[in-house]
């Protein structure tokens, strides 16, 4: 199916406006013309009562555990205004999805993303850092009932563009416990992505 690059341009371009110039010329392209990016991905989890907190919340994501050498596919388009990222983390035993649908609200730097994964919805705000792109989590919903986020693992996201390259970080901790799961790698954009291209 064709993506329309103009349309695809505007939900992520009208909704941070000037603050769009201030991320990585890569990650603007990433989404002015959306694309897919594969590589490798490290994932780590803690031991004793905190991995077992970790091996429960990665088998709701999909994430694997029983893999050497996972890798993680994103793929990422816009449709009817509203973003889509298409997880796929790939093993010998075979592969896992996880599709996340973010929802604009109102504008950068005070609007936010919503994005819905299943049953569950989590409002993000977005804080550019060094030219890279960092969720803060504001607000959660499980089947339309807010949850308050203490009652939540703290999670931490970013993505940059790190030696030429698309670096990102998913890592999931509460307190005392620290971080108990993180999945992180550098991903390479497709033949079809133009992701380094002038």
């Amino acid at each position: 199916m064709h993506r329309d690059e103009q349309t695809f341009s505007g939900v992520v371009q009208r909704w941070f406006g000037n603050g769009f110039l201030a991320l990585d010329p890569a990650l603007q392209r990433l989404h002015i013309n959306g694309g897919v990016l594969d590589g490798p991905v490290e994932i780590k989890i803690a031991t004793g009562f905190a991995g077992l907190l970790a091996c429960r919340l990665a088998r709701r994501l999909g994430i694997p555990l029983d893999s050497l050498n996972p890798t993680l596919c994103v793929e990422i388009h816009e449709d009817s205004g509203k973003l889509h990222w298409i997880r796929t983390f790939n093993t010998f035993n075979g592969s896992n999805r996880l599709i996340s649908v973010f929802e604009p609200i109102g504008a950068w730097p005070t609007g936010y993303w919503i994005e819905s994964t299943g049953s569950f919805r989590l409002a993000l705000r977005v804080e550019v850092k060094d030219s890279s792109w960092h969720w803060l989590p504001i607000k959660a919903w499980l089947n339309e009932i807010r949850v308050p986020l203490f009652l939540l693992t703290k999670t931490t996201a970013y993505k940059r563009i790190e030696l030429g390259q698309y670096r990102f970080y998913v890592g999931f901790s509460l307190p005392l416990l620290g971080t108990f799961l993180s999945y992180a790698g550098i991903l390479v954009p497709s033949s079809t992505t133009n992701l380094f291209c002038q």
